[in-house]
């Protein structure tokens, strides 16, 4: 019956729509991506959350971001150690 109407193929993409506009909200206000880690007795440590991509993109961080990056005394990170990942980390470095 919906194929007559065309609404078997409409159907799926309303469907999806439908559940990101739901969703839009919920998406916009998450939190981000940086946590500040703070305790009365040390200066303030942070934590960027991981984001595994081949994108070159990536690397465009916000502007408080770098600035956060730019005023550390370390930098600690996650490498996949594979053979082709240690190559590039250690061509680098």
């Amino acid at each position: 019956m919906f194929d007559k109407t065309g609404f078997g193929k409409i159907g799926p993409r309303l469907a999806a729509l439908l559940l990101l506009c739901l969703l839009a909200p919920a998406l916009l206000a998450a939190p981000g991506l940086c946590w500040r880690i703070a305790g009365a007795a040390a200066e303030p440590s942070y934590i960027l959350g991981t984001m595994h991509s081949e994108d070159p993109r990536i690397v465009n961080l916000p502007a408080g971001v770098e600035r956060l990056f730019r005023a550390a005394r370390s930098f600690t990170a996650e490498v996949d150690m594979n053979e082709a990942s240690l190559l590039q980390v250690s061509q680098r470095m």
